[in-house]
């Protein structure tokens, strides 16, 4: 009975659509809106009948037409307390006796987005919804910590805001980009503002004698650096009848005139030497062994059974024969033999070594070199002659600093990552993590990052911001703390 029923109203609504189809004029029957493309509506035809039921939903058949192609349309409303799960999947299509297109679902207000929104949480749980920093669980999209931006191709990751490209960060000399953040810094004899972290103040030397050591006569501080007053040392004084100039200097000996002519400044007779420009080998002034400068002179010293010749430079054994002078005539003998141990090259570096002859005794003379990465402590060259030892056997080769950042120590039930963090001085803008052992967690989380040649830096997740924020003090011993039982 209520398939009659049922075939009876539909038979009767087309009828009708029939009736007022022949009857109505184009300009009667509506556009289709929105616009469709023309090659897709000449698909759609009027050869349909009673349309999909949709739960919870009306439908309403309609006759539309493109241009003057005229179709069947079926649009569907939710009823009260529903609403459609996609707002744009509100009609059918004719095609041939078929209804076409995405079907309509209504859902209720309330619930069903209740659980679309669960859904998006349990989206943003697994693999963090795919985003690399932050997955909003209100939005289920991805946000970038501060100091980055979201990648506008994938819309997961995010890139680095060069904060130093945009009126220098603020900084007033020198702006160092970092991950996610900058810092400020300041150029020699300047120092941050901690008020601000921005502006640089100039550094008083004069009022700190370790600052200001070379200045005996007085200092006066400039921007940046600072000057040393003349000296009265060294100076020759004048007196009636020397024929001075007004205003000129004269240095004693030991001594020589300033490049700005303002002041007597020693001279340091350990540095000076000369060079072979047949062998280009350099052979020092004074002091065949040890050079000690003093003001205005110098003191040669001899290792221990040994003693200075009278030219106050040379070192003999004790009790040993007397070299010959310069001035005797050469022996045609076969020199002696070569007394010196063989020169061993420092560690992270090597020597050149080279042998001649000189008053008839061998000598050997090397050129110390440091490997990259390390600079020299002491004499680049070292020389041994008729005495049997060697003039510079202290020379060293230390690790440069100046680049780096110190070797990390790993805090109580933890480490840093990667490992060179642990094991060796990190370069410029490298970035260890806190890794805490099995059965403890991070107190908070944490990166150094090395900001040479100042050190480390501290870079914290601060939650009540919430943000990254930067310290100078690093604090390793509050690294890892143990898991409370459940």
């Amino acid at each position: 009975m209520v398939q009659n029923r049922m075939s009876t109203s539909v038979i009767v609504l087309y009828a009708l659509m029939c009736i007022a189809f022949s009857t109505a004029s184009l300009n009667d029957i509506p556009e289709i809106t929105p616009a469709i493309d023309n090659n897709l509506s000449f698909q759609y035809d009027d050869t349909c009948w009673t349309p999909p039921r949709i739960k919870n939903a009306k439908a309403s058949v309609k006759l539309r037409r493109n241009g003057e192609h005229v179709f069947l349309v079926t649009y569907y409303s939710c009823r009260v307390n529903y609403k459609l799960k996609r707002a744009k999947d509100n009609a059918l299509y004719c095609s041939n006796g078929i209804w076409l297109g995405l079907k309509p679902n209504c859902i209720k207000i309330g619930k069903g987005n209740t659980h679309s929104m669960k859904q998006k949480k349990m989206r943003c749980r697994i693999d963090n919804g795919g985003c690399a920093h932050i997955c909003n669980r209100s939005t289920h999209k991805c946000e970038c910590y501060e100091g980055y931006t979201l990648n506008s191709t994938d819309l997961r990751s995010c890139n680095d805001i060069d904060e130093c490209k945009e009126s220098n960060g603020g900084c007033s000399q020198v702006c160092n980009n970092l991950p996610g953040e900058f810092i400020c810094t300041c150029n020699s004899g300047f120092e941050i503002d901690e008020s601000d972290e921005k502006t640089c103040l100039d550094i008083d030397e004069c009022a700190d004698p370790e600052l200001s050591w070379d200045c005996t006569a007085g200092c006066k501080n400039l921007n940046g650096t600072y000057k040393c007053l003349p000296s009265l040392v060294g100076r020759v004084e004048p007196t009636d009848g020397d024929g001075f100039s007004p205003g000129e200097i004269v240095c004693k000996s030991g001594f020589k005139l300033s490049d700005d002519g303002s002041e007597c400044q020693d001279i340091n007779e350990c540095d000076l030497a000369d060079i072979d420009s047949d062998s280009w080998r350099m052979t020092y002034r004074y002091c065949e062994h040890k050079c000690e400068n003093t003001v205005g002179s110098y003191i040669c010293h001899c290792p221990q059974g040994y003693h200075l010749l009278d030219d106050q430079n040379s070192c003999i054994l004790d009790g040993s024969k007397l070299p010959p002078s310069k001035d005797a005539p050469v022996s045609q003998e076969a020199p002696r033999k070569d007394i010196c141990p063989l020169f061993k090259g420092p560690a992270n570096g090597k020597a050149s070594c080279d042998k001649y002859l000189q008053n008839g005794f061998n000598y050997t003379r090397c050129n110390i070199t440091c490997n990259a990465g390390y600079i020299m402590q002491g004499s680049q060259f070292a020389v041994c002659g008729h005495t049997g030892l060697w003039s510079s056997p202290e020379a060293k080769c230390v690790e440069s600093l100046a680049l780096s950042c110190p070797v990390l120590t790993p805090p109580r039930n933890g480490r840093f990552y990667p490992a060179s963090c642990n094991n060796e001085p990190s370069k410029s803008l490298a970035i260890c993590e806190l890794l805490c052992d099995r059965g403890y967690l991070p107190r908070m989380d944490t990166q150094l990052i090395c900001a040479a040649p100042w050190g480390w830096i501290q870079r914290r997740w601060q939650d009540n911001v919430p943000q990254y924020v930067f310290q100078q003090s690093v604090k390793q011993d509050e690294g890892c703390v143990k898991i409370a039982p459940p």
